[in-house]
């Protein structure tokens, strides 16, 4: 297994250490920027201003598709 690694290894280096590096960056952004970066944030990312406005409705609990259960 490890002849074959580093036969990839001197074929194509840069290949290699892209891939390191992307890899790298992604487990820091999975696994670090969760507790760096607020929640806020995140959801600015991936809601749009329709989908902020429907978050906000339905936390404040004035959706009208849903219905509240009373108890």
């Amino acid at each position: 297994m490890v002849r074959g690694w580093a036969r990839f290894m001197n074929a194509a280096p840069l290949l290699c250490w892209t891939g390191l590096f992307v890899l790298a960056g992604e487990c820091l952004a999975v696994l670090v920027a969760p507790m760096l970066v607020p929640d806020s944030a995140y959801l600015d990312l991936y809601l749009g201003p329709t989908g902020r406005q429907n978050a906000a409705l339905l936390l404040d609990g004035n959706a009208r598709a849903l219905v509240f259960d009373q108890s």
